[in-house]
C-alpha cells in the first residue's frame, strides 16, 4: 500500500508538466497588426508587472505615443483568457512597443502578438517606421484612479508613510521627555 502511494506521488508531478498551449508562434506579426490600425500604440518601460485574478497588469512609464490617448503612467491589461498563450514575458525595466485594443471599460489590453520588446530587429524597424510620435498625456491612467490593483501598486508608499509617522512620533516623544526633565 505504501509503495503504491509513493509511486502515485512520483507520477503526479510528471503529469503536471503539460505541453505549452498555443503560443505567440501563431501570431500574424506586428506589421499585420499595425495594418489593422490598432487604437493604441506606444513605447514605454515596464515599471511593475503583477497578476490579479488571472490577468497580467503591467504599469508602464510611457516615452512616446503613436496612437490613442496614453498617459505618462499607463496600466495595460492582458485578460485572463489570454494569459496562458499570450506570450507576454515582459520584465521590470523592459522597453516595449505596445499595440493595444480597448476593452468594454476603455482600458488598454494587449497580448504577446501585439507587443515587441526592445532588442529585437522587429522593435527597431517598427519604431523607426512609426516615426517620432508624441508625448504622452500627463498623469496616471484611469485604472489607478478607479482603484484596480491599487493595493498592489501603492503598498510600498503605505509602508513609507507608516514609517514616517512612527519616526515623527518617536521624535515628538523625545522632545516631550526632554521638556519634562
Amino acid at each position: 500500500m505504501t509503495a503504491r502511494l509513493l509511486a502515485a506521488w512520483a507520477v503526479v508531478p510528471a503529469c503536471l508538466v503539460l505541453p505549452a498551449g498555443p503560443a505567440a508562434a501563431s501570431c500574424v506579426g506586428i506589421d499585420a497588426v499595425l495594418e489593422g490600425d490598432p487604437p493604441v500604440v506606444f513605447v514605454g518601460v515596464v515599471q511593475r508587472r503583477l497578476s490579479d485574478d488571472g490577468r497580467v497588469i503591467a504599469r508602464f512609464r510611457v516615452d512616446r505615443v503613436h496612437s490613442g490617448e496614453v498617459h505618462r503612467t499607463q496600466y495595460v491589461l492582458v485578460p485572463a483568457e489570454e494569459v496562458p498563450s499570450s506570450g507576454v514575458d515582459w520584465s521590470d525595466g523592459d522597453r516595449v512597443l505596445v499595440l493595444g485594443n480597448l476593452d468594454a471599460e476603455g482600458r488598454i489590453t494587449t497580448n504577446g502578438c501585439m507587443s515587441v520588446t526592445q532588442g529585437s530587429e522587429e522593435f527597431a524597424a517598427t519604431v523607426r517606421e512609426l516615426g517620432e510620435g508624441a508625448k504622452p498625456l500627463e498623469g496616471v491612467d484611469r485604472i489607478e484612479r478607479d482603484g484596480l490593483a491599487r493595493r498592489d501598486f501603492l503598498r510600498p508608499r503605505s509602508v513609507v508613510a507608516l514609517a514616517a509617522l512612527v519616526g515623527l512620533g518617536l521624535v515628538a516623544a523625545r522632545r516631550i521627555r526632554r521638556r519634562r526633565a
